[in-house]
């Protein structure tokens, strides 16, 4: 197979012969696009505003709520979303008590409109960011809004507040999901992994998993364990089921159990599921859902 490359940076183009083609791309997967260019990022109507602060910054009794545990909280009305913080390395991946960080994450919802407001880039005027605006360019106007909103809320709890005021370089993020029904072209010699296949909502952190699950699965490909239908049967069905769990806690965090996005998210993942147990019985493999040694098995 002949692939014709260009390097952006070195406006540069060549041409290779390659035997096989691994496009592990990203969710803007340009060799997805060639194939599948229906299957594309969609927005799933909420933002997650970021920043992460040092926990030595914080009160001792702020920090205690978040070390060595992910802290949820869900806002009563819908539209405000929930916040999520913590404890990650510090500077040069330190481990120390004093010199970690504490991640904050807070999702709210957000209609397509504003969307242009809140994505322009604060110091290259002009410019619109289409899925992340990154530390030091969110606009100071829209930070500043959204620390108000924080502060007029009675239903934020102190210790995510206090995390919230001190973060100095805030970057925001816009959530998008797909999945795409084939992992598999021109007769084996190009595979579509990891982020190119499928994008998961965050709230399961699973997409680095699924990336491992994939190289796993390419191995057995290319030593010839698994035949090139089986390879993308288990790489697609575990996309879609890991797809489908995230975003029905997606949906769960973001509207409450009982709303309908929720129960139709969680009825789809439910028929996801049964057909995944189903195929595993029927194949005599253990359930793809979360597993951690299924590759191999």
């Amino acid at each position: 197979m002949k692939l014709q490359i260009r390097e952006k940076d070195a406006d540069m183009t060549c041409t290779v012969q390659a035997d096989i083609v691994i496009a592990a791309d990203g969710p803007n997967s340009a060799i997805r696009q060639k194939y599948l260019p229906k299957i594309r990022r969609d927005y799933v109507g909420y933002v997650a505003w970021r920043g992460v602060v040092p926990v030595a910054r914080v009160k001792d009794s702020t920090r205690s709520v978040f070390v060595n545990r992910v802290t949820v909280h869900r806002m009563p009305v819908q539209k405000d979303g929930h916040c999520l913080v913590y404890t990650i390395p510090g500077e040069h991946g330190s481990l120390e008590p004093d010199e970690r960080m504490l991640n904050f994450v807070w999702y709210t919802s957000v209609d397509a409109d504003p969307l242009d407001e809140i994505m322009e880039d604060g110091v290259n005027k002009g410019h619109r960011h289409h899925y992340i605006v990154p530390s030091g360019h969110v606009r100071k106007d829209i930070w500043k809004k959204q620390l108000q909103k924080a502060r007029d809320m009675t239903t934020l709890p102190e210790p995510f507040l206090e995390v919230l005021n001190q973060i100095r370089n805030p970057f925001i993020q816009v959530l998008t999901e797909f999945c795409s029904p084939r992992a598999v072209f021109e007769d084996g010699r190009v595979l579509l992994i990891g982020d190119g296949l499928s994008l998961y909502r965050p709230h399961t952190a699973f997409s680095g998993t699924q990336a491992a699950f994939h190289a796993l699965m390419v191995e057995r490909y290319l030593s010839g364990e698994v035949g090139l239908d089986d390879y993308e049967d288990k790489v697609v069905r575990y996309a879609r089921l890991h797809w489908s769990q995230a975003r029905m806690w997606g949906c769960f965090y973001q509207h409450g159990m009982l709303a309908a996005p929720t129960i139709v998210a969680a009825l789809y993942h439910l028929l996801v599921g049964r057909m995944n147990l189903f195929r595993s019985w029927t194949g005599g493999e253990k359930p793809l859902l979360r597993g951690t040694d299924t590759a191999r098995d």
